[in-house]
């Protein structure tokens, strides 16, 4: 009888499936921006070389070290400049082939050297990146703030220097030793400040240090919060169908032939626990399809997104149950999964949250205890930990469907007509 009534629910799933496929598109599609965005928290990719396009106007001695400062020593590990025309640094920003072009205004070194204000520097950053640009504004900050302590420092010598960068063709040792003794003499005024600096930092290594745990990456961060949370909202639109039986009177006919309702609430629970249980499968399975990488461990990933699929089921029905019809249960569901998926941690990272909710909402909520788990099998966390959450969920979960079945029972014999 089960069976006979659960294979006629899949049925009627197969028939109109869009609700159900439309719920499981969403967090693909949100997981698949955000990585896009983002991009990828393996440490084995990082950001990526840098593209820089460089427009020298100026063509002078500091122009070419400005220059080549992103071509030399680490930074050139993590920048790719591209020194071009102003045209062409323009076309390829266009065209998304640069993060940012960086232009060095004419006559900026004999400005610079004369004690003048010197022009801007001109920096252009691509709106179609994000963190590339900030990266590039950020080092031209600290370059500026170099050259304008240099000459703070230097002061009065800066035209010393100027007259040497533009005799370069007959280069004066005994002015060019002379400046540098200068230079070094108010360097000593500020031996105390610089060597060594007031500000630093020490790196030490425990020996017994355990090695750091795997980096996790973006997309496998992201999903299990998404999946959570649209996993409740299947299960809470298959969980309602019961009142859709009682307005279209099926609940009657079946009343008709059997006294007890435990066959008819099973094979809707079933129904729902199928539905999403497939439902994960393709979020998870699909995802590491789509964006190219393999859970660490595929095997107790999937026990425990089904004890979650168990816990969840068994609360969406109960939820179900309590409304205690279909126009409160439309009503409130929607706005109790919302309010399970924030607490829970599937809109917002729990670390962003108010303390309160950390320590007293979030820990009873299915859907953080999924998200932990899944997050420490990725990273190589503790076993008993994601042992624990699984079997948690898993008791949770037939609790919760043994009282859901209990309050509508009670609540179908009493004849809901709503």
């Amino acid at each position: 009888m089960i069976l006979d009534l659960l294979l006629k629910d899949l049925k009627r799933t197969r028939h109109n499936p869009w609700p159900v496929l439309i719920f499981l598109a969403v967090p693909l599609c949100i997981t698949g921006l955000l990585g896009a965005v983002f991009g990828s928290l393996d440490s084995s990719e990082g950001l990526g070389r840098i593209r820089l396009a460089v427009v020298d106007e100026d063509e002078s001695a500091l122009g070419g070290f400005l220059r080549s400062a992103f071509s030399q020593g680490e930074a050139g590990e993590h920048f790719e400049p591209l020194i071009v025309e102003r045209d062409e640094g323009e076309r390829l920003l266009r065209e998304n082939e640069v993060s940012a072009m960086l232009v060095i205004p004419s006559g900026f070194t004999t400005d610079f050297l004369a004690g003048a204000e010197p022009s801007p520097f001109e920096l252009v950053k691509n709106p179609a990146q994000a963190f590339h640009p900030a990266i590039v504004e950020e080092l031209m900050g600290v370059a500026v703030e170099g050259l304008s302590a240099v000459a703070a420092l230097l002061g009065d010598q800066l035209p010393g220097w100027r007259s040497l960068f533009e005799d370069a063709e007959r280069l004066d040792y005994i002015r060019l030793s002379s400046l540098i003794l200068q230079g070094g003499e108010r360097l000593e005024r500020v031996e105390d400040f610089l060597f060594p600096p007031l500000v630093g930092y020490e790196s030490t290594t425990s020996e017994s240090a355990k090695p750091a745990p795997p980096t996790v990456n973006l997309f496998a961060y992201l999903l299990p919060g998404m999946a959570a949370m649209f996993l409740l909202f299947i299960g809470d639109g298959l969980t309602r169908d019961l009142y859709k039986e009682v307005r279209m009177r099926t609940l009657d006919r079946y009343r008709t032939m059997r006294i007890s309702l435990l066959p008819l609430l099973l094979a809707k629970m079933l129904h729902a626990f199928a539905v999403m249980l497939v439902g994960a499968l393709i979020l998870f399975g699909g995802a590491s399809l789509i964006f190219g990488f393999a859970w660490r461990e595929p095997l107790r990933l999937a026990a425990l997104v089904a004890a979650y699929v168990l816990c969840a089921a068994g609360c969406m029905t109960l939820l179900a149950a309590l409304a205690r019809s279909e126009k409160r249960a439309d009503a409130m569901n929607t706005m109790i999964v919302f309010a399970m998926a924030f607490t829970g941690g599937s809109m917002f990272p729990l670390n962003v949250l108010p303390a309160f909710i950390q320590r007293t909402l979030s820990p009873v909520m299915p859907n953080y205890w999924l998200i932990r788990g899944a997050h420490q099998l990725e990273q190589g966390g503790p076993d008993g930990l994601v042992i624990a959450v699984t079997a948690g969920l898993a008791v949770a979960g037939v609790g919760l469907v043994v009282a859901a079945a209990w309050r509508f029972d009670r609540l179908l014999r009493k004849g809901v007509r709503e």
